[in-house]
């Protein structure tokens, strides 16, 4: 991706006399680098940050992220120290060879957790890749890519961009196939996708459709991702505490914390209503002859 304006550029790269071979420029990986610590220049002469630049509503300064960052501390404490250095190793080796300039060859399927912070993972890859000088296109939603496509150039930027992250819940099955067809469509491009999920409600189903069972592809997905953790009805009372004392200092409210009492008795008025719902009310039936009798035929 070309930025300086040296007329020995092209796309991003020099001929290198020495080597023999095309090499990164010089002058735009300063000024990539210069994008990250200071944002970029636009038309009328303002400063755009990097996130802006790279379709993200908030402003990150830095391309070192912790991990526990992205998962959240509920996730990153759920996990023992095995599972937690294998994701990180996982999508540290992922992110480095963006960093190295290497085009993704294979899409992947990411889901970190419902508390997970996709804008930072999505900054994390997207920027990496920016200063590497890979071409990247600005984070993706099924709703962006509903109107870039139609517009034709930038659609036509979209589909041949070495890196994008798109993210979008599968519970929104009309979103799953627009994600779905929109990934098969770049990899008869030759590109592959980062797809990111915003909840992990059918995951088992995507993985099924899309996920890789043998080698790698640009159409199907290799997946890195944390186990599916099932929470004690103790865990669930303590995370609604959590909710409701935060709110309670922030908007100086007296709400009541719930009890796992509270939630138990909750929970079977539901079970009788459930139980009523589904035997329904009982219907009388009376023989012909009983009829007759009481006068009813």
């Amino acid at each position: 991706m070309k930025l300086c304006t040296s007329t020995e550029c092209s796309d991003g790269l020099v001929f290198d006399t020495v080597q023999q071979k095309m090499v990164s420029c010089p002058l735009c990986a300063e000024l990539r680098e210069e994008h990250v610590l200071k944002g970029v220049s636009t038309e009328d002469g303002s400063k755009l940050g990097l996130s802006e630049k790279l379709g993200l509503r908030r402003v990150f300064s830095r391309l070192s992220v912790d991990l526990t960052q992205v998962l959240g501390s509920l996730t990153s404490t759920s996990l023992d120290k095995d599972q937690y250095d294998a994701l990180e190793s996982a999508i540290q080796s992922l992110v480095g060879s963006l960093s190295l300039a290497k085009k993704p060859k294979t899409s992947v399927l990411f889901y970190l957790g419902v508390r997970a912070d996709v804008e930072l993972l999505a900054f994390w890859i997207l920027g990496s890749a920016y200063k590497a000088g890979l071409s990247v296109h600005p984070f993706v939603t099924p709703f962006r890519l509903q109107g870039i496509r139609q517009k034709r150039e930038e659609y036509e930027n979209l589909m041949l961009s070495d890196v994008v992250v798109i993210a979008y819940s599968p519970s929104i099955r009309e979103d799953g196939y627009l994600v779905e067809d929109f990934v098969r469509q770049r990899a008869f491009e030759g590109k592959s996708t980062y797809v990111i999920l915003t909840d992990g409600s059918q995951i088992n189903n995507v993985l099924q459709r899309l996920g890789s069972e043998n080698g790698y592809s640009n159409r199907q997905y290799l997946y890195i991702g944390v186990p599916r953790q099932v929470s004690t009805e103790e865990d669930k009372v303590r995370r609604t505490n959590k909710v409701i004392s935060n709110s309670n200092a922030i908007l100086n409210l007296k709400m009541p914390e719930v009890s796992l009492e509270e939630l138990e008795v909750a929970k079977g008025k539901n079970v009788q209503k459930a139980s009523r719902k589904q035997k329904g009310t009982p219907k009388s039936v009376i023989s012909a002859s009983e009829a007759a009798l009481f006068g009813l035929n």
